[in-house]
Parts: structure tokens; C-alpha cells; sequence
């Protein structure tokens, strides 16, 4: 805005040149009128700016009294806290003491007016960490006054003041130290927040009150610098100023290719980055499902040397034959999968129930090595995913489940798939096992990774498939998983469109069964 009055007056001057006197020097005036203009502005910016960091000052000294307000009127509140437990503990050993009633109805009174006031307090805090302190106060003040109410039961009852004092002694006294130890914590807790926020408030004004200084200081500078710099530059400058503007204007546009070519650069060397680490993820992969498929398959010769009749060797020879097909059948949907950012416009559906029961028929003996209970819950859905890309899923859950929770004391795994909401059908797979550290919850679906401490055999790239299968279905997956507890992995995948078939329902009896011998 103050450049362009500035051009005009420019390109006025340059118009005069060759010109006579008279229109030289009124152009000359226009300049110097601009020039004014532009050093009152900036008396006015750092006057405006002086004023809003004034401002900010006193906001920040009223911040700070009202932090001093709130924080005040908590530590009352924790005085009154622990006014009343006394109050309460001390009328009622009073009553105890002297039978009087009076004394158990102050006794009773005060402990209203406690809980009351402990009440308001939980309504009334946000922080998970005051109301897990006030939280530890209330069960205390329970505590205690059960113990009390055990002495008072024992005084009406007619017992001796050696067992009542006695019951006070081993009770009452303790659950007493103890609500004022928790007590104790509570206003510890209020004081340190008080003192965080009274640094907090005095490192806000102090910062404000060397901006206010600094920013006053330096708009002043800026202003009488600007005048001067003005005054000093324009009459040099106003014969070239078109000249300027016109090589300012291109090298504006020459920065803004520049920069336009520089970020299209960025942008795709990044997405060649990524392509290329998903590649190698994908063919990692690909490399350990094989793996696993190929591991039965090389079992077979020495089973063939072994077998002594006919029977035996048409078992081998069918399970073989099992394992090939899978393996061709998984090598299908994975090439289905990589080639998932161009859809050819077909739709493909899997009953869930139906994997869940070849994924558990697949994985019995392993189940049986470790002497793990599985129960399957499975409901008659399909979901829009290739069957085999959908073997792969479960395979992986249901596998990592049974890898982790051998040598645990409770050995358990429940698989449970039912329609949820939004179109949708989640699947879940709970395990006993060690669970999984919270700094690694997200990073376990990364190709390769593995917890450190860890000794399961696996290359750690399962879950990685589960997730990029998952999220190319626009499902998705979390994991849920407390140390020592066990781990659960939840599941949503779109449910398919097409109704589900006759076929589907009856993999009831052999969803079921095969839950059985893994249970076995």
C-alpha cells in the first residue's frame, strides 16, 4: 500500500525530465509529501505496537492474579479437607471416650460435611491426575470411617473401653494416617501445580515486560531510521525506481519457477521414496508367506520315508497337495494386492467364517504343541476381500496369538467376527499372552520390526501384511494390549454387498469343529 503512492510519484518525476522548472519542482513536492507520509505511518505503527504489548502486559499481571485466586482458594479447600477429617475422627473417638451422644451426631455431621466437600471437588476437576489423588482421599475417608463405625458398633454392643480402644488402636488410628497421608499428597500436588503456574505466570510477564521495552524501543528506532533512510534514498532512487521494479518483478517470477520446480522436485523424489520402500517391504513379504507355506511342503519327504502303507501315504500325498494350492492360492491374492491401485473393476467376497475355519483346520497341530485352549465365535458374514488375501489376515493374527503365548501359565485365544456398524464386519482375535509395550503399539504394523526383548521366531513382517491388506480395503485394524494381560487385535473390513450364499452357512458345523480341536 505505501509503495504504490511511491510509483506514481516515481514515474510523475520521471514524465518531468526535459520539463520546466515549475512542474520539476511540484513533483519534487509530491515526493517529499510521500515521504512524510511514510514516517508518520511508522509513528503511528510504533505507537499501535508499544500499545499492544502494554496491553499483552497487563493482561499477563491479570492472568497472574487470577492464577493466585484459583490455586488460593484450592489450598483452602484442602485445609477444609483435612479440618474435617480431624474434626470427624475426633468427635467420634470423643463419643467413644464418653458415650455422649451429641459427640457421635457432630462426629456424623462433620463426616457429611467432608464427603460433601470431597464430592464437590471430584465434580469438578478435569485433570486425570487430581481426581486419581482425590480418588485415593475418598477410598481413605472410606476406610476410615468403616473402621470408626466398627469401634462405634463395638462401644453400643457393651464392649469393654480396652477392646474399643484397642479396635482404635489397630484400626482407627491407622486409617487415619493413612486418609492424611492421602490427604497429605492431594495438597502437595495443588502446591507444586501452584508453584508451576506462578513460574509460568512470573516468566509471561517478564518476557512481556522486555517485549513491551524492546518492541517500544525498536519502533521507535525503526521509525526515526525509516525517516532518515527515506529522506536520504528517494531523490536517489526515484530516476530508477521503474527500473528496479521491472528487474523486482522478474526476479519475483524467476524465484517463484524456482521455488514451484524445487517443490515439484521434492515432491517427487518423495513419492519415488516411497514407492521404492514399499516395493521392498511388499517383496519381504511376499518372501516370508512363501515361507511359511513352503515349510509344511518340505516336511513331506521324510513323512514319505516314514509312511509304512498305502493309507498313510494318500494322507501325506492330500496334505502336500493342500499346501501347494494354498501356496498358489496366496501367490494369486498377493499379485491381486499389488496390483490393488488399479482395480479392474471386478468385486471378489470371502466368508469369514469359512477362512476362520481353514486358517484353524491350518494351524491345529500348532495349537496343540503349546496346549492352547481356542474358542471361534464366528457369525455368518462375508466381507469384500479375496479369499486368500482374507487367509492371510487371520493366518497372521491367529498365528502371532499361538507364537506368544507358549510357556504362558493361561494359554488362551478367542476368535469372534460378527457385522458391526457402519457396513462393516469386525473381526478379533484375544490372546493370554505377555502383551505388547505402549511405545510399540504403532510401531509393530512396520515392516521388519520387532519388540525389543522379544525371542519368537518371525521376521516380523505379519503384521505389516494384515495392515497394508486391511487399509487397501479401506478397513482398517488396532490393537488393544496390556503387559502381562494379553493382547487383542480388532479388525473392520467393508462387509460385501452380495448376499451371503447357502453355501456359507453351512461351514457351521466345520467353523465349530475346528475351534474344538484347537481347544483339544
Amino acid at each position: 500500500m505505501k509503495f504504490d503512492p511511491m510509483r506514481r510519484t516515481l514515474s510523475a518525476a520521471n514524465a518531468s525530465v526535459g520539463e520546466d522548472e515549475a512542474e520539476r519542482a511540484m513533483a519534487r513536492r509530491k515526493l517529499e509529501q510521500t515521504i512524510g507520509a511514510a514516517y508518520l505511518v511508522a509513528i503511528l505503527a510504533a505507537l499501535v505496537i508499544g500499545g499492544v504489548a502494554s496491553f499483552a502486559l497487563q493482561s499477563v499481571i491479570a492472568s497472574q492474579d487470577r492464577v493466585e485466586e484459583i490455586y488460593g482458594a484450592e489450598l483452602l479447600e484442602v485445609e477444609g479437607l483435612r479440618a474435617g477429617a480431624m474434626e470427624k475422627s475426633s468427635q467420634g473417638q470423643a463419643y467413644l471416650l464418653t458415650g455422649d451422644p451429641e459427640m457421635l451426631e457432630e462426629s456424623y455431621a462433620a463426616r457429611r460435611a467432608f464427603e460433601a466437600r470431597l464430592g464437590a471437588l471430584l465434580a469438578r476437576t478435569e485433570d486425570p491426575a487430581e481426581r486419581a489423588r482425590l480418588e485415593r482421599v475418598a477410598t481413605a475417608q472410606k476406610a476410615h470411617q468403616e473402621a470408626l463405625a466398627r469401634a462405634f458398633a463395638l462401644h453400643r454392643a457393651g464392649g469393654t473401653h480396652e477392646d474399643v480402644g484397642r479396635v482404635v488402636a489397630a484400626e482407627v488410628i491407622p486409617k487415619l494416617g493413612a486418609l492424611e497421608v492421602a490427604l497429605g499428597d492431594y495438597e502437595l500436588f495443588v502446591d507444586s501445580r501452584l508453584e508451576v503456574a506462578r513460574d509460568s505466570a512470573r516468566s509471561a510477564a517478564s518476557r512481556a515486560s522486555r517485549l513491551v521495552v524492546i518492541v517500544a524501543s525498536g519502533a521507535v528506532l525503526l521509525a526515526a531510521c525509516l525517516g532518515v533512510l527515506l529522506t536520504r534514498t528517494m531523490h536517489r532512487l526515484y530516476r530508477a525506481a521503474e527500473e528496479q521494479l521491472a528487474l523486482f518483478a522478474r526476479e519475483e517470477r524467476a524465484r517463484a519457477e524456482a521455488e514451484e520446480a524445487r517443490r515439484n522436485l521434492a515432491e517427487t523424489v518423495e513419492r519415488l521414496s516411497r514407492v521404492n520402500e514399499d516395493l521392498d517391504a511388499f517383496a519381504g513379504r511376499i518372501a516370508h508367506d512363501l515361507r511359511n507355506l513352503l515349510t509344511p511342503i518340505a516336511l513331506v519327504p521324510p513323512r514319505l520315508r516314514r509312511a509304512e502303507d498305502k493309507e498313510a501315504t494318500e494322507r501325506i500325498a492330500a496334505s502336500l497337495e493342500r499346501s501347494v494350492t494354498r501356496a498358489n492360492a496366496v501367490l494369486e491374492g498377493l499379485l491381486a494386492f499389488s496390483r490393488s491401485s488399479r482395480p479392474d473393476g471386478t468385486s471378489q467376497m470371502a466368508s469369514v467364517r469359512e477362512v476362520v475355519a481353514q486358517v484353524a483346520e491350518e494351524l491345529a497341530p500348532a495349537a496343540a504343541e503349546v496346549h492352547a485352549e481356542v474358542t471361534v465365535h464366528v457369525e455368518d458374514t462375508r466381507v469384500a476381500c479375496a479369499p486368500e488375501l482374507l487367509h492371510v489376515v487371520v493366518l497372521n493374527l491367529l498365528g502371532n496369538a499361538l507364537k506368544y503365548i507358549a510357556g504362558r501359565e493361561e494359554r488362551r485365544v478367542a476368535i469372534h467376527a460378527a457385522e458391526a456398524d457402519g457396513g462393516f464386519v469386525e473381526l478379533a482375535v484375544e490372546d493370554t499372552g505377555p502383551g505388547i509395550p505402549e511405545g510399540a503399539k504403532e510401531r509393530i504394523f512396520e515392516p521388519f520390526y520387532r519388540v525389543p526383548g522379544v525371542r519368537a521366531p518371525g521376521t516380523g513382517i505379519g503384521l505389516a501384511t494384515v495392515r497394508r491388506i486391511v487399509t487397501a480395503h479401506e478397513g482398517r485394524i488396532e490393537c488393544v494390549s496390556a503387559l502381562g494381560r494379553g493382547t487383542t487385535f480388532r479388525v473392520w473390513m467393508p462387509c460385501a454387498t452380495e448376499p451371503t450364499s447357502v453355501v456359507a452357512r453351512e461351514d457351521d458345523e466345520r467353523a465349530a469343529a475346528a475351534g474344538r480341536d484347537l481347544g483339544a
